[in-house]
């Protein structure tokens, strides 16, 4: 419903004070909250990881037999509005969920590995370089950097 909608907006909003000119800006953060630690990014992203996985495994199809499926559709010119929407609606959701897998995947190692310092920044540094990860991944990456970095300069 639109209530629904408006009170997940509202909840959801990343917070972005207006400033006068002059003042520096401050980054938005998502519901106040900030990187404490390498290992603390750790663990919220295998829970979130761990939940994303089995949210997949709920689907009746995986998300490359939906996709196979959608460009039959597709491929048809299929009059099935309603069928392709919904494919396409399950692998956006599918996609978001299996970004989460692999961003897991690629950063926890590395998150786990060592305390804030240049090495860690320049490990995720070198996954942002890698030409074969998607720009959502690059674009994770380099928040994380940008993160670590503050955690190293004010210690």
């Amino acid at each position: 419903t639109e209530q629904e909608l408006d009170y997940f907006l509202t909840r959801n909003k990343i917070s972005t004070d207006a400033v006068t000119a002059g003042e520096k800006k401050s980054k938005p953060k998502l519901s106040g909250c900030e990187v404490i630690s390498p290992l603390n990014e750790a663990r919220a992203l295998e829970a979130l990881a761990e939940h994303c996985a089995n949210l997949l495994k709920e689907y009746p199809n995986t998300y490359d037999e939906n996709e196979a499926t959608l460009k039959d559709l597709e491929n048809e010119n299929s009059p099935d509005y309603v069928r392709r929407t919904a494919v396409t609606f399950i692998l956006s959701e599918q996609a978001i969920y299996k970004f989460w897998v692999d961003a897991c995947n690629a950063v926890v190692p590395i998150l786990r590995s060592t305390n804030p310092s240049f090495e860690l920044v320049d490990e995720l540094g070198a996954i942002g370089k890698n030409k074969g990860v998607s720009y959502d991944l690059k674009s994770f990456v380099w928040f994380l950097m940008d993160e670590m970095n503050e955690l190293i300069y004010n210690k």
